[in-house]
């Protein structure tokens, strides 16, 4: 076999790596629009339908924890949803996937996560979920003081916890 033959093999993960970094330079990078109250409201996500295997894309919206916190006139009260648990692993694992039409890494263990979730019975097509290294911004460290406080509220009104 030549050396050129030997360099134009590459597995379906090398190629799959390719095409995601291709895709990420096409979009803009995601952030956060900043919580008006941290300490009341979450973020939600629903797996959008025309997600694929290899590229998750995701609708982030907030909503109000509880009706009885909510200080808008019209209270944005968080539909069910089900939390995902799980374990972030190497943070320099990086994948992305697409929310609000833009480009997040996430680690490889949170994309697993999202892909099972993507699959589960328990996660209704349309259904809203809460993962915290997505719905939490992890950049503003007053807003991740506040959710953590509140984390333990969030699973428990969670209708289901994927682990």
């Amino acid at each position: 076999m030549s050396l050129h033959a030997l360099r134009t093999i590459t597995s379906p993960a090398i190629r799959t790596k390719r095409k995601l970094a291709r895709r990420r330079t096409k979009l803009q990078p995601f952030h956060h629009e900043p919580l008006t109250d941290p300490a009341r409201q979450i973020r939600l996500f629903r797996i959008l339908p025309e997600s694929t295997d290899t590229q998750l894309k995701l609708q982030l919206e907030t909503h109000d924890l509880d009706a009885d916190l909510a200080k808008t006139g019209i209270p944005n009260v968080a539909p069910p949803f089900v939390a995902v648990s799980y374990m972030w692993g190497i943070k320099t694992r990086v994948q992305s996937i697409t929310v609000n039409g833009k480009s997040l890494d996430v680690t490889a263990n949170c994309r697993y996560a999202l892909w099972q979730a993507f699959r589960c019975p328990l996660v209704p097509l349309d259904g809203h979920i809460w993962v915290d290294s997505i719905c939490i911004n992890q950049g503003d460290l007053r807003e991740k003081s506040e959710q953590v406080k509140i984390m333990g509220s969030i699973y428990r009104k969670a209708t289901n916890v994927l682990a």
